[in-house]
């Protein structure tokens, strides 16, 4: 919680990353915390290759954004 304020404090873009077991209320946390705030979520593949990891981030960010071309972007990694 303390992360978060810091972050919140900020008034700026930024990116948080919160990552453990499944099912123990990760993205609740998040969506509480920042219920006030514009929040945009990516969620990772479990146990899948970096490049697929990627791949899907970007087909998630072309959705947000409205912009299929994002989805064709390539990046050798994070």
């Amino acid at each position: 919680m303390h992360r978060f304020q810091e972050i919140e404090a900020r008034q700026e873009a930024s990116l948080v990353v919160v990552y453990g077991r499944r099912r123990v209320g990760k993205t609740e946390l998040i969506e509480q915390y920042f219920r006030e705030r514009r929040l945009i979520k990516f969620e990772g593949l479990e146990g899948a290759s970096p490049e697929a990891q990627i791949s899907h981030f970007l087909y998630q960010l072309s959705k947000y954004t409205k912009d299929p071309l994002v989805s064709q972007l390539k990046f050798g990694s994070w």
